[in-house]
């Protein structure tokens, strides 16, 4: 596995891992600021499972508006892939499965994501697609974590 496969992996489990406090309630409000806003570009995209496009202002809204929204939501990242290296930017993939999502159809899901970011310190995130995993998929496959 290479240093960069690493580097990515992290990031994508760091950047979740603060999703998930932040929606737990357990991350400082104040972490926003400095764990979520630097890694997103100013003109980040966010597509939600539903097809719903949302740009990086309304994305950090929707955050501080959802803060200790969710004390169940849990997320474990697997099968993080480098799709392509295009100068200093990656298009990545990596499968996000979660436990106790509280707005979604069922408690336990499982999405592809598709994302495109340039390695820095930090990472950042230029946009991301997310894709839900068919119901059958999801079950079969659902990790125990």
């Amino acid at each position: 596995m290479s240093a960069l496969l690493n580097d990515i992996r992290r990031e994508v489990e760091d950047i979740h891992g603060f999703f998930v406090d932040w929606f737990n309630g357990t991350a400082s409000v104040d972490d926003i600021e400095t764990q979520l806003i630097p890694r997103f570009d100013d003109a980040l995209r966010f597509i939600s499972p539903d097809g719903i496009s949302t740009y990086k202002d309304q994305l950090i809204l929707g955050f501080r508006q959802a803060y200790g929204s969710n004390s169940d939501f849990k997320i474990l990242i697997t099968d993080v892939e480098i799709l392509h290296e295009i100068g200093d930017k990656m298009l990545i993939s990596y499968v996000e499965w979660q436990r106790g999502k509280a707005n979604i159809i069922g408690t336990k899901n499982g999405r592809i994501t598709t994302a495109l970011l340039t390695q820095g310190n930090p990472f950042r995130w230029f946009h991301v697609h997310e894709t839900l995993l068919p119901e059958t998929v999801s079950a079969k496959n659902f990790p125990d974590f």
